[in-house]
């Protein structure tokens, strides 16, 4: 065995993983189920709900590898150093553009393998076990690619890979919940350009954290440089016929409510602090979660005679 030093010998104090993201530790669930369309429920004592998919330690930590070598690659790729390679790209034909983007996907493909696979516990599951976000995900991607030209092994590996790192990260499956809940999948497909400006401004106005010494909600949206640059780009995409069919198709075939928030979602994030859920800021939210809370746990409310 090895020997652990003690927790004081460390200048930053050990923490579990959700600690360390920002989350809350809800302990071990006692039992597991399946939601009505399949999803994975974790059931913890304690708690009125049951939450989505089973997060584990060392499926966080690989898909927070991921994460950041996905952003490593394709920020660059937004970058306003890019704009003239951009133009001279848009101009080669489409069989070369492709033919690139394979292959670049191709090595992307091979390094985020390279993350889960080194776990004892792979965190790749079977379609049918993810939350109906990541498979919603998943078909998004295989329509799209797939359209596009890309190979059936580029467009399925995108699928698994983009519904993995939503299956095990909170923010950015409420990121997409949340603003998602705000359109209908017709008025996506008659203006997708208007769509995009809508859910980054509704994404921007809600990324609020709140601030627990000065009791003030604190707008994170200046943070969105590189998310703005990315819907710029997809905006511009849209502008050519192959790829606005190739979206269309894609949304076309997904269930749309696997993309809003339901009841569990939004449970699970009425005391979260770093994003306001529903519009609604943290103590709002909170002050609902106490209450649903100590009402399942018959937990008496302050000053009633019961």
């Amino acid at each position: 065995m090895d020997y652990v030093p003690e927790d004081k010998v460390f200048q930053i104090p050990p923490a579990s993983v959700m600690k360390q993201q920002g989350g809350y530790d809800v302990g071990i669930p006692s039992e597991l189920s399946r939601s009505k369309d399949g999803e994975m429920l974790s059931i913890f004592p304690g708690f009125p709900l049951p939450r989505k998919g089973v997060i584990y330690s060392e499926a966080i930590i690989a898909n927070n590898h991921v994460k950041r070598v996905s952003l490593a690659l394709f920020l660059p790729l937004i970058s306003k150093a890019m704009i003239l390679p951009f133009v001279v790209f848009l101009f080669t034909p489409y069989k070369w553009k492709l033919q690139f983007a394979e292959k670049f996907l191709h090595n992307y493909i091979r390094l985020a393998w390279s993350f889960y696979a080194a776990c004892v516990r792979v965190p790749v599951l079977e379609k049918e076990y993810y939350s109906n976000l990541s498979r919603g995900l998943w078909d998004i991607v295989v329509v799209f690619l797939t359209d596009l030209g890309f190979s059936e092994y580029t467009a399925l590996e995108m699928g698994k890979i983009v519904a993995t790192t939503f299956e095990y990260d909170d923010r950015y499956k409420l990121m997409v919940l949340d603003p998602m809940q705000e359109f209908s999948k017709d008025e996506i497909l008659m203006n997708p350009r208007r769509a995009i400006d809508k859910f980054i401004r509704i994404m921007k106005q809600r990324t609020n954290t709140w601030n627990f010494t000065t009791n003030l909600n604190e707008n994170r949206g200046q943070d969105f440089k590189k998310i703005e640059a990315a819907a710029k780009v997809l905006k511009l995409a849209l502008y050519i016929p192959k790829v606005r069919k190739a979206f269309n198709k894609a949304l076309e075939g997904v269930t749309f409510r696997f993309l809003q928030l339901d009841e569990l979602e939004r449970f699970w994030n009425l005391n979260r602090a770093d994003y306001d859920t529903d519009g609604r800021s943290y103590p709002e939210r909170n002050q609902e979660w106490q209450y649903r809370m100590n009402q399942f746990n018959n937990v008496p409310i302050q000053g009633s005679n019961s």
